[in-house]
């Protein structure tokens, strides 16, 4: 019920239903296993459109958590190169370079 959005993001209307949950990995550390994590959705019957709500624990629009690219992030700004933060952390060298583009 905390998840549930007070409001339809869409059109406004009120109290969205639960309308089922899909899995995310949301642990993608190159150590350990995927870990997936049920994201719920919401219906708006109003406008039928659904919507999703993440938990804390899951970045948004990313595959790792933010604990890698805070580190991914602060070896880069501390002028590591790409090559050696990609092997010390996981992501490749495009996304820890799209990251300090981001940044």
């Amino acid at each position: 019920e905390r998840y549930r959005p007070a409001h339809c993001p869409h059109c406004g209307s009120g109290h969205p239903w639960h309308h089922g949950h899909y899995e995310r990995k949301a642990d993608r550390s190159p150590r350990g296993p995927e870990n997936p994590v049920w994201i719920p959705r919401f219906y708006c019957r109003r406008c039928r459109h659904t919507c999703s709500r993440l938990p804390s624990c899951v970045a948004p629009r990313r595959w790792y958590g933010w604990a890698i690219q805070q580190c991914v992030l602060l070896y880069l700004w501390l002028s590591f190169s790409l090559s050696f933060t990609s092997l010390r952390f996981g992501p490749s060298r495009d996304t820890c370079r799209r990251w300090l583009r981001w940044l």
